[in-house]
C-alpha cells in the first residue's frame, strides 16, 4: 500500500502499512503471503494450493495490517498493534484437474 499523506491540523501526517495474508487451506495448513491473492484466471498466481482430492471446501482468510506514521517531521512511529480483519470464510469446490491437449 502506499504511503498516505493528509494535513490534520497544520500538520502533514503520513501514514505507511503493509497488509499479510494468513490463508487456511484445511486444518492444519496455513500459508501467509505478502500479496492478496488474484483471480482464478491468473496464469502466474502468488497464492495457491493444491488438494488432494475434489469435494466442497471452506477456506479462511485473516488480514494483518502494519504500519510506521510521521507528523511532520517527527518520526517514523511503529503502530504499536495491527489492525486485524478477519476471519472471513470463503465456501468453494474443488474439482479434478484434467489434462489439457494443445498445439
Amino acid at each position: 500500500m502506499p504511503e498516505k499523506t493528509v494535513h490534520v491540523f497544520n500538520f502533514d501526517v503520513t501514514v505507511a502499512a503493509e497488509g499479510e495474508w494468513e490463508w487456511t487451506f484445511e486444518p492444519g495448513v496455513t500459508k501467509s503471503f505478502d500479496t492478496p491473492g488474484s483471480s482464478y484466471t491468473d496464469s502466474n498466481p502468488q497464492v495457491s494450493y493444491t488438494y488432494d482430492t475434489a469435494g466442497p471446501r471452506s477456506v479462511e482468510l485473516n488480514t494483518s495490517w502494519h504500519g510506521r506514521f510521521r507528523v511532520g517531521s517527527f518520526g517514523p512511529y511503529d503502530i504499536a498493534q495491527p489492525a486485524v480483519q478477519g476471519p472471513g470464510q470463503i465456501d468453494l469446490e474443488v474439482v479434478e484437474s484434467g489434462p489439457v491437449l494443445g498445439r
